[in-house]
This record gives structure tokens, sequence and C-alpha cells, in this order.
């Protein structure tokens, strides 16, 4: 449980840098579509006020409660949210 906490707390650490939002137009990857939604087929806009950066990349979430599920499987979700989306 402690482990899960600070994986959240890094998390959500991330989600609160403005500078990245800037720099990547608020729109992230798949065009502000939130990355964990798209992991289970669904498209829904966001406004990437909670975002995650990896590796340079910005992925948008509707909420935390997606961004923290998607982050448990890191990898694996940004594959399958790319393929979703139409990318591979």
């Amino acid at each position: 449980m402690r482990f899960k906490n600070l994986l959240l707390a890094g998390i959500l650490a991330l989600t609160t840098s403005a500078a990245f939002a800037q720099v990547h137009g608020g729109r992230g990857e798949h065009d502000g579509l939130c990355a964990y939604a798209l992991t289970q087929g669904k498209k829904v806009q966001t406004d990437c006020s909670i975002h995650l950066v990896n590796r340079g990349q910005m992925y948008c979430f509707e909420n935390t409660r997606g961004l923290s599920t998607f982050a448990t499987n890191l990898e694996e979700n940004i594959k399958k949210a790319n393929e979703v989306y139409g990318r591979s």
C-alpha cells in the first residue's frame, strides 16, 4: 500500500506541470483524448489539465482515477492507446 501511495504521489506531481502543457500546446498525445479511455476503446476529449509526461510525451486524462490506472502498467497502456488511436 505504501508503494502505491508513493507511486500515486509521484504521478500526481507530474500532472501539475503546466510548463509541459504549454510546450505541447495543451493537447498532448492523441489530440487531447483521454489515454486511459483509449485503452478501453473509447474516445473522450479532455482539456489536458490532468496529464502525465513520459519520455517527453504528454498523455491527457479525464480524471485522476484514469491516470492512476493507466500508470500501473504504463508501457503496455501507451501501446494500447496508440493502437486504438490509430498509431502502431
